[in-house]
């Protein structure tokens, strides 16, 4: 609903190589980074349909690692920032 609300599109109409991607994924990258030096996770998991695409969860990484830029040292970023699973 959020991207609908600020694009106008829904977000599965949304074309892959769309500009909104990457703000999005600033902003979630963003969050990131604020829990990491604040409270210092063993993992971060983010939910929802946006994050279910394989592509935002590699640009939020790509981004995060930008943005913390080696401030503090955390596991690899494909263990560190995941989405949720069901174990079983």
């Amino acid at each position: 609903p959020s991207l609908e609300a600020r694009t106008g599109i829904r977000g599965e109409n949304i074309e892959l190589n769309s500009s909104v991607w990457d703000v999005q994924a600033y902003y979630i990258a963003q969050a990131a980074v604020n829990a990491t030096v604040t409270f210092r996770p063993d993992v971060i998991v983010f939910g929802g349909g946006v994050m279910a695409q394989q592509h935002m969860l590699d640009r939020v990484r790509e981004k995060f690692t930008a943005l913390l830029n080696g401030y503090l040292p955390v596991p690899d970023v494909r263990d560190y920032i995941v989405t949720p699973a069901v174990a079983g």
